[in-house]
């Protein structure tokens, strides 16, 4: 579904127009993204698939929004309870990292963590502002390749975003098309992956289960 509304986007909008559309995961209208898979879902995974989201948010075209409490995995149903009052013990470290509040998922330090990272690598790499999109992988209905995969291209840049939101690792190799030459090793700027090199015009990339990576040269 999201490598089908990015290809829209694109396809409709042009690249430059998709550049000014706005990312995000909640608003004031719509339960909490953490509401979303429900109580028999365990916080661990519901945690994974806010962090993918957000992943892509911040690294595919447009500008990125956080509705307040995004950075915390707060909860809240539908409208009002999506607009809780911010919790008092969410402005500092230590009280983001209590373990079980009942407004948000436990230990929101770790969702707000991910998300600085992610701002960071936002001001940090040009191309995620203003590159141009191609699509390298989109999901094909198998269990061991649940992988979107795209490339952002600009800013005197290119960078690979790739999202496993599979159960188990997977590995995908991505066809390069002659963009990035054979030989260069790329690094994951999220931190989750290990190093990967373009060879014979692909690129094979292995990411854990429920875990995204956003690949650069050094």
């Amino acid at each position: 579904l999201v490598a089908t509304v990015l290809a829209d986007e694109q396809a409709q909008l042009g690249a430059a127009r998709a550049r000014t559309l706005v990312n995000l995961v909640d608003n004031h209208d719509t339960q909490r993204f953490a509401n979303e898979p429900g109580a028999g879902v365990a916080n661990d995974e519901i945690r994974a698939r806010l962090e993918l989201a957000l992943a892509v948010v911040f690294c595919a075209p447009g500008i990125p929004q956080l509705y307040s409490g995004d950075e915390l995995g707060l909860f809240g149903g539908n409208d009002p309870d999506n607009r809780r009052d911010m919790p008092s013990w969410a402005w500092t470290a230590a009280g983001r990292a209590t373990a079980l509040p009942p407004e948000a998922l436990p230990n929101a330090q770790l969702v707000y963590a991910y998300v600085q990272k992610l701002v960071a690598l936002r001001r940090a790499h040009a191309a995620l502002a203003v590159g141009d999109y191609s699509e390298l992988w989109r999901p094909n209905g198998s269990a061991t390749a649940n992988v979107l995969a795209f490339l952002r291209a600009g800013g005197g840049e290119q960078l690979i975003f790739a999202a496993n939101n599979g159960a188990q690792p997977a590995t995908v190799t991505l066809m390069m098309h002659g963009r990035i030459a054979d030989g260069t090793t790329l690094v994951d700027r999220l931190g989750g992956a290990p190093p990967v090199t373009t060879a014979n015009g692909t690129l094979a990339v292995t990411l854990p289960a429920q875990a995204a990576a956003l690949y650069a040269a050094p």
